[in-house]
């Protein structure tokens, strides 16, 4: 058994709310887009969303098995899983790790499989951190969990002592792609919002020196506001859009996005070439220079031209 790795996620159990962990009789689960909430459903068959992850979780225990998201036909594909009791089971659908954001006349499910994050994307930004200018991107991840939206809350970690602000340009994708040419970049492109890379600063210079990934200073919870909206590519021009962050009241950052050293479809080609990416998934772009520090009580007022502002809180 192990634990979910997942905050929330989908649970099968009976009309008695009873959760199973043990697997004995044949069921096959119909996967679909279709149907996000709670359904009953003969033991014959399931109907979940497509590519939606699946836990059966024992309450009692917290003890569970994860079957992870896999990559399904668009209409319907089948699964056979064992479960122990045949009676009438119930899909029970909850959001992971999903921001609501505006986009047009509608609200957008901002759920990433993933947030890729570039270091040193501002010759400036290389600069004060006293770091070579890098001759290829710097890439590393944030988990999903570390979502938060606008108006909400940065909660500052006991383990650290020292956690910066970085405003970011953020990249949705919004078409699956591996291996996409350089040319053709931007057809992959749903659109753009601000995102903060907020950073155990003391952390990441530890691991630093140690050799370690950043992992551990770039994934508390809460370390990735985004917002306020998503603007379509179709409406916005990203490559050179002014950009900045205020902490009560006081600029910290300014710059413009043309100052990025590498641009954004040479960052899609070459992080394509790596991993695939999903729609939903993030891209931040990197921070300019004037990094600093936040603490309990500040006032965080990032912005993009042609986006707006996004305000967050920290305690």
């Amino acid at each position: 058994m192990v634990s979910v790795p997942y905050k929330y996620a989908s649970v099968i159990c009976d009309g008695a709310g009873h959760i199973f962990k043990n697997f004995h009789y044949p069921i096959y689960l119909a996967l679909s887009l279709s149907l996000f909430s709670a359904i009953p459903v003969h033991p014959v068959g399931l109907i979940l969303p497509n590519r939606f992850p699946i836990a059966v979780i024992d309450p009692s225990t917290h003890d569970s098995v994860f079957l992870p998201p896999i990559l399904f036909c668009e209409i319907i594909t089948v699964l056979q899983v064992i479960f122990n009791k045949a009676s009438t089971f119930y899909l029970l659908k909850e959001y992971m790790f999903m921001v609501l954001l505006p986009f047009g006349d509608t609200q957008y499910e901002l759920r990433p499989t993933k947030m890729i994050c570039l270091g040193k994307n501002y010759v400036k930004h290389a600069e004060e951190m006293r770091s070579e200018v890098p001759k290829e991107p710097i890439i590393f991840l944030k988990p999903p969990s570390s979502l938060i939206g606008p108006e909400e809350k940065i909660v500052l970690p006991k383990m650290s002592k020292l956690v910066h602000h970085e405003v970011e340009l953020a990249v949705i994708i919004g078409e699956r792609g591996k291996n996409v040419k350089r040319k053709d970049a931007m057809n992959y492109v749903l659109g753009y919002t601000i995102l903060l890379d907020i950073t155990a600063r003391d952390l990441q210079n530890i691991a630093r020196k140690k050799g370690l990934p950043w992992t551990l200073c770039k994934g508390f919870d809460t370390f990735a506001p985004v917002g306020p909206r998503i603007v379509s590519s179709s409406e916005l021009e990203p490559d050179d859009l002014e950009i900045g962050l205020k902490v009560n009241g006081e600029i910290r950052q300014k710059s413009r996005t043309s100052e990025m050293i590498f641009k954004i479809p040479q960052l899609i080609e070459y992080i394509s070439s790596v991993m695939t990416l999903e729609p939903g998934d993030i891209i931040a772009t990197g921070t300019p220079e004037g990094v600093g520090k936040i603490e309990q009580g500040d006032v965080i007022e990032a912005w993009i031209e042609g986006i707006g502002e996004l305000r967050v809180y920290v305690e």
